[in-house]
């Protein structure tokens, strides 16, 4: 059997009834707050990471680009390829493969 306060039991609220109703309230402020506040921190974390992997694919991509300028000019100085043939097959252009 379930509590009953004395105030339920005769229809009205008596000040024990009144407390634990400001205490309910009060405790889901506060896990709302709480929750929120996970959230916001969940967030920031992952814009965080985000950012970081972001960072990370923007220096490999600019990795593999100079990669691909230094093997276009390396086999042009060879005498492998001509400066057209290297601009077409690495599709980049002629001052690309010239500068430096």
């Amino acid at each position: 059997m379930a509590f009953v306060s004395i105030g339920q039991k005769y229809g009205f609220v008596s000040i024990g009834d009144y407390f634990r109703q400001q205490m309910a309230e009060e405790r889901q402020q506060l896990e709302k707050q709480f929750e929120e506040k996970l959230e916001k921190q969940f967030e920031e974390k992952l814009e965080e990471k985000l950012e970081e992997k972001l960072a990370e694919e923007h220096q490999k991509i600019k990795e593999a680009v100079e990669e691909k300028i230094n093997t276009a000019r390396k086999m042009v100085s060879d005498k492998k390829l001509t400066i057209e043939e290297a601009s077409a097959y690495f599709k980049l252009s002629k001052e690309e493969i010239m500068e430096k």
